[in-house]
């Protein structure tokens, strides 16, 4: 799947205790901060499962805005001592199923040491 305007995918790693707050809490913290980039769309979480990674905390959801353009996406969060991982991808609805994909190849590339 090629990534275009109304695509994205994102990686990123934060220096901060993975366990300060939850990862549920992050999640929100994450949905929370999207409203506010967008202007007030409402991005929801939801089939939110907890797993582990590497022997390290991981939490995924499936992401969701369902007013205006539609759109889907997946995020895991990954805890450890020092770092809160969070990688995201999301698009249109309608492509919902080639984002899956590329999430699942994002997912398999993460290593944590």
């Amino acid at each position: 799947m090629d990534i275009t305007d109304d695509e994205g995918a994102g990686f990123g790693v934060f220096d901060m205790p993975g366990d300060r707050y939850s990862l549920e809490e992050n999640l929100q913290g994450f949905l929370q901060a999207y409203s506010i980039v967008s202007g007030g769309e409402i991005l929801t979480g939801t089939d939110v499962r907890k797993t582990m990674l590497d022997g390290h905390p991981a939490l995924d959801a499936r992401l969701s805005v369902t007013e205006g353009e539609r759109s889907v996406g997946f995020i895991r969060l990954i805890a450890d001592d020092t770092h809160l991982v969070q990688a995201v991808t999301f698009c249109p609805e309608v492509k919902e199923k080639a984002l899956n994909e590329m999430h699942e190849r994002l997912l398999a590339s993460i290593r944590i040491p």
